[in-house]
């Protein structure tokens, strides 16, 4: 479990401990055998795999911060929440809140609630082209708009 948490080998125990008890995942790793025990994915559901996957990148950023006093950066994040259930996705974004208030987030997600609740901006892609850009709140009330189209049709069969 540690070597796939910490694969840089630049964290201490206790920073290992602390960030996973900080995600809720403390009390799964002890039951699976500690820091020391092998890591089998199917040992965990999807939501811990993307909550494990969020506590390397925690562990990374505070590691960062002890050895360089740097706090900033740019996390890239690519469907972090797909597998979440809503629990998951409270921790996820309580996370990114806390963590990473002063990075740049560039997020790739298809949940049009989390581009509108947690996003400061918004680009929809179509067969790879930039067909609309702007705030949620915006794209929002663009009555022919590409995301307002989205989430006006999400509920939809």
């Amino acid at each position: 479990m540690r070597s796939n948490l910490d694969p840089w080998t630049a964290a201490t125990d206790t920073e290992c401990n602390v960030v996973l008890a900080d995600l809720g995942l403390a009390d799964i790793v002890v039951a699976k055998g500690g820091l020391a025990a092998p890591l089998a994915e199917v040992e965990l559901s999807a939501g811990q795999k993307q909550l494990f996957s969020l506590a390397r990148t925690v562990l990374r950023r505070r590691v960062k911060r002890r050895e360089t006093g740097i706090d900033g950066g740019l996390l890239l994040l690519d469907e972090t929440t797909s597998a979440a259930d809503a629990e998951t996705e409270r921790k996820v974004r309580r996370v990114l809140e806390e963590e990473f208030a002063r990075w740049t987030v560039v997020m790739v997600t298809h949940r049009l609630e989390v581009a509108a609740e947690w996003c400061d901006r918004v680009i929809v892609l179509d067969a790879g082209k930039i067909v609309e850009d702007g705030t949620p709140g915006v794209l929002l009330q663009r009555e022919d708009g590409w995301f307002r189209g989205l989430w006006i049709g999400r509920d939809s069969p």
